[in-house]
Parts: C-alpha cells; sequence; structure tokens
C-alpha cells in the first residue's frame, strides 16, 4: 500500500458559489509479493489487510504463523513476515510419516467506508469497516 498524499472531494458538486470539500488520505494497492503473516496499515488509512497461515497434519496443527503489528525497533527482516514455507522441514519433522498436510491462507481485506449526509449548510460523515476474507486451502498427501 503507498501513501501518494491526500485527495479533495466535493461534497456539493452541482453549486458554483457554496463549495465544501472533505480532504482523505489517498492511498492505492501496488502490485508485488505480500509475505507471510503480515498485516499491512496505514496511519488513519481507509484500508488494511492482513493474512494467516495455518498448517496442520492429520487435523493437528503443527505450525500457524499470526499476522502482527509491525515493530518499528524490529530489523526489517523480521518485521516484513515470511518470504516462504519450507514445508519440506516440516514433513521429516513428522519423520515422514504417511498422512495429509493441509495448508490453509486466509487473505482478510478491510476498508472502510463514508457516507456524507447533507443538511442544509451542515453535513455529517457516516463511516462503517467492512471485511471481506478469501480462505486458499491446499492438501499433500504422503504416502
Amino acid at each position: 500500500m503507498v501513501y501518494k498524499g491526500k485527495k479533495r472531494i466535493i461534497l456539493n458538486q452541482s453549486s458554483r458559489t457554496d463549495r465544501k470539500y472533505v480532504h482523505v488520505p489517498d492511498l492505492a494497492w501496488e502490485d508485488g509479493e505480500t509475505s507471510l503473516g503480515t498485516k499491512q496499515r496505514y496511519g488513519s488509512g481507509t484500508i488494511e489487510s492482513e493474512n494467516e497461515v495455518k498448517i496442520s497434519f492429520n487435523d493437528r496443527v503443527l505450525a500457524a504463523i499470526k499476522p502482527r503489528t509491525l515493530d518499528e525497533d524490529e530489523e526489517r527482516d523480521q518485521r516484513e513476515g515470511a518470504k516462504s514455507l519450507n514445508l519440506k522441514q516440516l514433513i521429516d519433522f513428522q519423520d515422514g510419516r504417511p498422512g495429509v498436510y493441509t495448508i490453509q491462507v486466509t487473505s482478510t481485506l478491510s476498508y472502510r467506508t463514508c457516507e456524507i449526509v447533507q443538511n442544509l449548510s451542515s453535513y455529517s460523515k457516516n463511516t462503517d469497516t467492512r471485511e471481506k476474507q478469501q480462505t486458499l486451502t491446499l492438501t499433500i498427501e504422503v504416502k
């Protein structure tokens, strides 16, 4: 997510003499790689995302990478979450026993909505947070 400054929204576009504006953060998503177990937020921004990874063996959770708030004191590599997942190491840790490994990645996108209600010379903002969740599940069977 990239902060591009602030953008101005015109409240009453029909009037040329009595224009009122609202200034909101201008955020944009950039394509690219998202690390596992990260939260992406911007101070007072309108968009947030996070992802969580669970790895289980025969319905028993082996490992979980949960999102956490980034700490500025940490080194950059530690703040960005995991770059990759070493599944071979987890299988070797189970002594290569036959079974079903399940990898579940849950991504959550939250965004804020704003409705402007105008009443004569005043206005109010009604804000709400909406959330969308997507889950990707991979199953690997070891025989």
